[in-house]
């Protein structure tokens, strides 16, 4: 489902996530303006993948916690050709990966195929002053 009704904002950094484990923050997107119009604690994770790698599996590790066992996710696909992930946001390019409550405490989420290809994304935060955020898987 392509999140085009929610205006989401990007209160994450713009990772370089083609390499399992090797992510390095090579972009900060700003700071995300504020959701007008959600009234709710939901939290939306969304990903625009810029790869041709499909990812069907995610799983999370919430504050301290241990890793969350891998569970089956809708397959998401390419999402997005532009070469520009923050166009890709712009323009509503993601689709939903999960909804999390908003506030508490930082999270991380890996999503990848069953070849073990995909992206690890650390030092989350669900800011309750927005309905959501957009992950970025670039080559």
């Amino acid at each position: 489902m392509l999140l085009r009704d929610y205006k989401m904002t990007k209160p994450f950094t713009l990772f370089n996530a083609a390499a399992l484990g090797k992510s390095q923050p090579i972009v900060d997107v700003g700071e995300p303006e504020p959701v007008v119009g959600i009234a709710t604690d939901d939290y939306i994770i969304a990903l625009a993948n810029l790869t041709n790698i499909v990812v069907s599996l995610q799983r999370m590790k919430v504050g301290n916690n241990p890793w969350t066992a891998f569970t089956p996710m809708a397959p998401i696909g390419r999402t997005c050709s532009y070469g520009d992930p923050k166009k890709c946001a712009d323009e509503g390019k993601y689709q939903k990966v999960t909804v999390i409550g908003c506030g508490g405490a930082s999270f991380s989420i890996e999503l990848r195929n069953h070849d073990g290809e995909g992206a690890v994304w650390d030092g989350l935060y669900a800011d309750c002053q927005y309905g959501g955020g957009v992950l970025f898987l670039v080559p």
